[in-house]
């Protein structure tokens, strides 16, 4: 599965928003239902429906998402069926939270919630952005767990996005512990960045570490270990 940057909001949807507003009124929601209170013309907030289906298919750049809707129809159905209709529409499904995903519940003679998974914390519980009918256009939960939603409610599971969502990145590096290197550069005395060090240009050195994620990640050094200093890759050429 592809990993894309989850890029997590920090602030309600603009006016306007067109994954938020009605294709009839102007943009390109599918959701029928208008929110109440509705945050503008046209706006699908506040309406949890309304607001998962633009939050799910805006992480996707999908405006022919089909998250939550029964096959046959061309809109997203009732939070309640959000967690089978989606599965039926060729979207994994699980119990385990992941970035992006649509938390689904269930409610006797109701319609449901649906929120979107904005965090997962390390016990398994989560922060989310949701909406609701008759209250905020969106609203944050943190800590939320399985079972936490509201008395009457009841956790179905999850609806995962195509890609895999990951809050960072990892560079990928051309070099690994072990390679032959020609230092053709200046380096570092430290990996972070803070001291220059012009020793070791032109000597034959061996990659003694990656310090991920640092300016300078390459440590470099003598086969018995000894560090010539940290270098980026543009200052090394393996041999």
């Amino acid at each position: 599965m592809e990993k894309k940057l989850f890029v997590r909001q920090t602030k309600c949807p603009e006016d306007f928003d067109k994954w938020y507003t009605r294709k009839m009124d102007g943009g390109i929601s599918p959701a029928q239902v208008l929110g109440k209170p509705q945050a503008w013309k046209g706006s699908t907030l506040a309406n949890c429906v309304g607001y998962a289906w633009g939050r799910f298919a805006s992480l996707e750049d999908n405006p022919d998402c089909k998250v939550g809707f029964l096959k046959g129809t061309t809109w997203p159905d009732d939070a309640k069926d959000w967690y089978t209709n989606s599965k039926a529409q060729g979207y994994e499904v699980g119990a385990t939270a992941k970035l992006g995903a649509v938390a689904v519940w269930s409610k006797k003679n109701a319609q449901g919630h649906v929120a979107i998974v904005e965090h997962v914390n390390a016990d398994g519980s989560w922060e989310s952005s949701e909406s609701g009918y008759r209250t905020s256009p969106v609203w944050f939960t943190r800590k939320y767990q399985k079972n936490s939603y509201r008395n009457g409610y009841s956790f179905i599971g999850f609806v995962y996005p195509k890609y895999e969502f990951v809050d960072h990145i990892e560079p990928e590096y051309k070099y690994k512990v072990g390679d032959l290197v020609q230092i053709i550069d200046k380096g570092n005395s430290r990996a972070d960045g803070k001291g220059v060090t012009s020793y070791g240009i032109r000597y034959k050195r061996y990659i003694l570490k990656i310090h991920k994620g640092q300016p300078f990640p390459y440590q470099v050094g003598s086969k018995s270990g000894i560090t010539t200093g940290y270098y980026k890759e543009e200052a090394l050429k393996k041999l």
